[in-house]
């Protein structure tokens, strides 16, 4: 019976003092990546630039054609049928979205983001 307590006993210790560093360790591995990301209006944007997805088979000259009130300064071409546009003016998201919608050749329209590393 003795045996069986000091076992029991021993136990009791280790688990006693493993405790406090698991919890320390799994507080830890939560800290950097459960921070919320900030809402999608609050990230840093480059000004005046998106990146926009067409239908497979138009050309970049067509984006020119979305938005014919604002000027732009330079289309790259990222891949296939997506390119980063900078705009003289900046046209806004929600315009140039529905100016998407509208031709029917845009897949999507975002602001291009600033994505940081860690």
């Amino acid at each position: 019976m003795s045996s069986f307590l000091r076992s029991l006993l021993a136990g009791f210790i280790f688990i006693t003092f493993l405790f406090p560093f698991v919890t320390s360790a799994q507080e830890y591995r939560k800290s950097p990546f459960g921070k919320k990301k900030p809402p999608q209006e609050k990230r840093q944007v480059v000004p005046n630039e998106y990146i926009i997805k067409l239908v497979a088979g138009n050309s970049s000259s067509k984006i020119k054609d979305l938005m014919p009130g604002f000027s732009i300064l330079k289309i790259e071409e990222l891949s296939d049928d997506t390119y980063r546009v900078v705009y003289e003016k900046d046209p806004g998201l929600e315009n140039l979205v529905e100016a998407g919608k509208r031709s029917g050749i845009v897949i999507f329209a975002q602001p291009n983001r600033i994505y940081k590393a860690f």
